[in-house]
């Protein structure tokens, strides 16, 4: 269970909840409403991990939709020229999808 302390209570006892967020993670709240999170070194790196592989797994999904776009548009003209990367970037939406033509 999420540990919840107000943040009068975490700054007198500082030291405690440094060593309470080694092994779990502390919501800090301000006027009844959570400022921030305390957790411990191994949990933070954990999260660096997560974030990295969550970066990763969106820089691959959108070489798959530029590669497509890719395919697409030499499917419709196979006789005109390549499509550039830089290209395919502007036929796809800032969030991957291919913008309509219409």
């Amino acid at each position: 269970m999420l540990k919840t302390i107000p943040v009068s209570e975490f700054v007198r006892n500082f030291g405690l909840y440094r060593m309470k967020a080694q092994r779990e993670v502390i919501a800090v709240t301000s006027h009844g409403q959570i400022t921030g999170y305390f957790i411990g070194p191994v949990d933070y790196e954990e999260f660096q991990r997560f974030q990295e592989s969550l970066r990763i797994s969106a820089i691959a999904e959108r070489s798959e939709d530029q590669s497509q776009a890719l395919h697409r548009s030499s499917e419709a003209s196979p006789n005109a020229p390549l499509v550039t990367i830089g290209e395919a970037n502007d036929a796809l939406e800032p969030d991957g999808i291919e913008k309509s033509s219409g």
